[in-house]
């Protein structure tokens, strides 16, 4: 994989196929003339993908506010990765930093409100990010003050991971003592 702007689409005027994967096989186009039109993105407008997921028609908002208000004080129904992606693409640059992520959730939920000091919500949102390969991490130009590099959104491979999970075999002698049954 190369940088970002190596896999950049060309500006043809094919349509771009985009499909959901693994679990969901729903595949959608997008118009190369809808690439990197939203702020600065190096990537495809996530908004049809994000509305498909969501259910919302084509004139709805993708972003936090979408989503129902969870009972007062409880976890929101949608995942995690699915927050962080509304987080992001509401945002009015399709980008925002780790800490940037977290204020959104914040003024979004008070669920996370109650949390902001608690560590194991923000550890699973660095997981989220490290670990999906929708979640694209994008250096902060030097010429921009500010900490941290910028997280977006990158459906135009689908949903997975960025590598395999490393989990370990379940433990060989007890699988043979079983065969010898």
């Amino acid at each position: 994989m190369g940088h970002p702007s190596s896999q950049h689409p060309s500006s043809s005027s094919s349509p771009i196929s985009i499909t959901n994967r693994p679990a969901n096989t729903h595949t959608f186009s997008v118009s190369p003339s809808a690439l990197s039109e939203t702020g600065r993105s190096l990537y495809p407008d996530a908004g049809p993908y994000l509305r498909q997921q969501l259910g919302l028609a084509p004139h709805e908002p993708a972003n936090l506010a979408s989503l129902p208000d969870p009972p007062y004080g409880e976890k929101p129904n949608q995942p995690l990765p699915m927050l962080i992606k509304l987080a992001i693409y509401g945002s009015p640059h399709k980008q925002l930093t780790l800490q940037e992520i977290y204020t959104e959730l914040e003024k979004r939920f008070q669920y996370f409100r109650e949390r902001r000091h608690e560590k194991a919500w923000k550890n699973s949102i660095r997981h989220n990010l490290s670990l999906n390969k929708v979640f694209r991490h994008v250096p902060r130009p030097i010429t921009e003050p500010g900490k941290g590099s910028y997280w977006q959104l990158d459906v135009s491979e689908g949903e997975g991971y960025k590598r395999p999970r490393k989990r370990r075999a379940k433990n060989s002698k007890v699988m043979a003592s079983e065969d010898d049954d």
